[in-house]
């Protein structure tokens, strides 16, 4: 009673380390009435993998799950729980699919095949068999979990997004997935309204405590309400982010974002003045600069912007967007010379490959106000004698 017990928690929670204390407690009282017995064995075995110990729980079930590929034969005494896990955690995807077709499609079985599909980085042959799990158990939270995983580390955005809202409907606890499908409706579809519907709901629930990056969660529900136009409540979600760390760039950006466009660019400019973003790097990095320089640029800080920009540059050399608000800048301040020739190094560029770069960054900015930089273009420069033979404007 105590195995199965401990085996349905750790499979249960798995997702909350949090709760492994509890799972232990089933798990060694099972273990000491009855050390080999396979339930305890795979209780145990399965606590050591929801905390990434898969050396251990390999270990634990060496004695009752092999040789895996015997288990449900005729006279065996492979125990087919041990095994399946077993043959997942060494990756026997031989072993796993000798299961499958002798006990025709058993779930825990085709799971696991699918996550050894998953960790081998064979996503398509993952996706494929997924597709047919959650077409077959529609309403089983674990495959729709595994295909959402799959979906976001190949790029494939509907499905992952399809995949998310069915999970988020049947297993409202799983807080990890819930902010990542809010962060794909912000940061992939552009939709700041479902996106903080999610994140407000992360935020809201009772295992919110427990979220590994709660931070990250606040940041994206305050650019979600900055993307609204709730700027109170962005300010409200930034600093719940900053009291979880003290300081953090990006809950800091965020911040800034929403007090500049409330029109209080002294406070905005403080923020980023005591703000050093050493925890970012690359894309995030350069994310961070270009959203200190559109502060600037708005508030006409023509220099402070500049030094912003050029330390993007230097963290993403060649981003396309960083030369769309150095343009910006120049023309801010009137340097029409200047935004020229930044204009015409973009005519050659593809802008368009940004969105495909980091799309879950940890850090998001809206794309440019393209309507406002054609205007602020048709005004500084079209009909300007010395560029109106030089075929970009």
């Amino acid at each position: 009673v105590w195995g199965s017990l401990a085996e349905t928690w750790a499979r249960t929670v798995a997702s909350d380390p949090s709760l492994v204390e509890l799972m232990s407690i089933a798990a060694d009282r099972a273990r000491a009435i009855s050390d080999r017995a396979p339930a305890a064995r795979r209780a145990s075995a399965a606590i050591a993998l929801a905390t990434g110990n898969a050396g251990r729980a390999a270990d634990l079930l060496t004695e009752c799950g092999e040789p895996a590929s015997l288990a449900g034969t005729r006279g065996s005494t492979v125990d087919l729980g041990c095994a399946v896990m077993l043959a997942e955690v060494q990756g026997n995807e031989d072993a796993l699919a000798t299961l499958d077709e002798r006990l025709a499609g058993v779930l825990p079985i085709r799971l696991a095949l699918a996550r050894v599909h998953e960790a081998e980085g064979r996503y398509g042959d993952a996706t494929a068999l997924l597709r047919k799990l959650t077409a077959a158990w529609p309403n089983e939270p674990e495959p729709w979990r595994v295909l959402f995983r799959a979906s976001v580390a190949i790029g494939d955005w509907k499905t992952a997004r399809q995949a998310g809202e069915k999970l988020s409907a049947l297993a409202p606890h799983l807080l990890v997935e819930r902010a990542r499908l809010g962060a794909i409706h912000l940061k992939v579809r552009r939709d700041g309204g479902k996106a903080l519907a999610e994140l407000e709901a992360v935020i809201a629930h009772e295992g919110f405590s427990r979220h590994p990056d709660r931070i990250q969660v606040f940041s994206d529900a305050a650019a979600a309400a900055i993307d609204l136009g709730r700027l109170e409540q962005a300010l409200a979600f930034a600093d719940q982010g900053l009291a979880e760390v003290g300081t953090h760039p990006v809950p800091s950006l965020q911040k800034a974002r929403a007090l500049q466009l409330q029109g209080r660019s002294t406070e905005a400019e403080k923020v980023l003045r005591g703000m050093e973003p050493g925890n970012l790097s690359g894309h995030a990095l350069a994310q961070y600069h270009l959203g200190a320089a559109r502060i600037y640029v708005d508030a006409g800080r023509e220099r402070l912007a500049e030094t912003e920009l050029t330390s993007a540059s230097e963290a993403d050399p060649g981003w396309g967007m960083v030369l769309v608000e150095s343009a910006r800048n120049r023309l801010m301040v009137g340097n029409r010379d200047a935004a020229m020739q930044l204009l015409e190094q973009l005519a050659f560029m593809d802008l368009t490959q940004d969105r495909a770069r980091a799309p879950l960054s940890a850090l998001w900015l809206p794309e440019p106000d393209w309507r406002a930089l054609q205007k602020q273009i048709d005004r500084e420069l079209v009909g300007d004698a010395r560029f109106a033979n030089r075929g970009v404007v």
